[in-house]
């Protein structure tokens, strides 16, 4: 029994069904499993008094690198807020309860929505990080991104959108003329969303955010991390001195570069994705203009 309850910690229900554990027991087991995560986050809290982090950031944009890094520094438990999809994930109320708990941290892609927000704000999430990336890169890695998911097939698990069904069949430049139609606006909707919202909506929701963005991720992470600390009042002192250069692990980098877009899209693909971009992202991001 005790392999049996071992599989349900490490593959989840469907994995227990298989040997035999009754769901009865697996939901008395999973509400034990929560209470004791919780009981343990709250005396972290009450011994380190470190915020839960919540991460909201633009798909391809290093949130992987971003997430472990903070996690081996800070020791951070993960703890799910909602669906982790885009552009229509959505937070869960009972999970954004227990991460509010603090000692946790989470990463998703979610939108500036109006239930998003009210969620934040009822359970006392009052601070979030929003990480962005040149929307023009973030769609030539996501096109990359999906060919992979595509080749180890799970892409239908993973993606929020339909694509055409002989996208597979189809060049790179085809390709990325797809995701510039079907995926594209959701990516300049997050961004200007948040903008906005940093702009505009703080006032209204009280929930404060920080927008941070690829190029010092890239260049300077120890500076990105700090501005991090800084938003959230944690005290970088307090951690050992071997995990402060922390290198995340865990990325899903390809290459990481500012401005491949320039060189692989046509001058077409050039125009309307530069063309759908604001004059704030541009100012505020010193993403690369493109004269008309």
């Amino acid at each position: 029994m005790i392999k049996k309850f071992v599989a349900l910690v490490r593959f989840g229900r469907e994995k227990a069904k298989i040997e035999g554990v009754p769901l009865s027991l697996v939901r008395i087991f999973i509400i034990i499993l929560n209470k004791l995560d919780g009981y343990i986050r709250e005396l972290d809290f009450r011994k380190r008094g470190l915020p839960s982090v919540l991460l909201i950031t633009l798909p391809k944009s290093g949130s992987m690198f971003i997430l472990h890094s903070l996690m081996g520094i800070c020791r951070l438990r993960s703890l799910q807020t909602g669906d982790h999809g885009f552009p229509y994930g959505s937070i869960d109320g009972d999970g954004l309860k227990r991460f509010a708990k603090g000692c946790a941290i989470d990463q998703g892609h979610y939108m500036p929505s109006s239930k998003n927000l009210f969620l934040l704000k009822r359970e006392g999430i009052n601070k979030v990080v929003v990480h962005v990336r040149d929307p023009r890169q973030a769609l030539l890695s996501w096109v990359h991104y999906v060919d992979k998911l595509h080749k180890n097939n799970i892409v239908y698990t993973e993606l929020d959108i339909e694509l055409p069904l002989d996208y597979f069949d189809k060049t790179l430049e085809e390709k990325i003329d797809v995701m510039i139609e079907c995926w594209y606006p959701h990516l300049i909707g997050f961004i200007d969303g948040w903008l906005r919202y940093q702009r505009e909506g703080v006032s209204r929701w009280d929930v404060e955010v920080l927008i941070t963005e690829f190029k010092k991720m890239k260049n300077t992470p120890e500076l990105l991390f700090d501005d991090i600390f800084k938003f959230y009042g944690i005290d970088q002192s307090t951690f050992p001195s071997d995990v402060m250069h922390h290198k995340g692990t865990h990325s899903h980098f390809r290459k990481g570069e500012l401005d491949e877009w320039n060189s692989v899209f046509t001058a077409e693909q050039i125009r309307r994705t530069s063309e759908s971009m604001t004059d704030e992202m541009y100012d505020e991001f010193g993403w690369t203009r493109v004269q008309p």
